[in-house]
């Protein structure tokens, strides 16, 4: 029998950003077909099924990161897991996945700063 505990956090980071992969790509499909005039009266229900993929691959991106931490392979500092270009492991494609999980964060949370202040620029219409 295998003993993985000096491999859980290596599994776990490798699972979780396989999930984080999976789930972007359902939320952009689902974000795509939200577009489309064949899915339009659907809107709400798409919507929640968007928003919950969209939070659901924060979580795995967060979940990838913070297993790295712990992996007694690699030893990343926390920079070296938040920061393009400071880990000194295969750094091109490192530095690609951290954009990227950035630029799906910052997309994924822009959604809530428009509903905020859209809900508060017609307060500030009414008011």
């Amino acid at each position: 029998m295998v003993n993985a505990t000096p491999y859980l956090f290596w599994i776990t980071s490798r699972a979780a950003g396989i999930a984080a992969l999976v789930l972007a790509s359902l939320g952009v499909a689902f974000g795509l077909l939200m577009a489309t005039k064949l899915l339009r009266r659907r809107g709400p229900d798409l919507i929640v099924v968007h928003e919950i993929l969209s939070v659901s691959t924060m979580a795995a991106i967060a979940v990838h990161g913070l297993s790295l931490l712990f992996d007694s392979y690699l030893h990343p500092s926390i920079a070296g897991i938040a920061i393009p270009f400071v880990g000194s492991y295969k750094t091109v494609w490192t530095a690609t996945g951290i954009i990227a999980g950035w630029s799906l964060v910052i997309l994924g949370l822009s959604y809530y700063a428009r509903r905020s202040s859209a809900s508060s620029a017609g307060a500030a219409c009414t008011g």
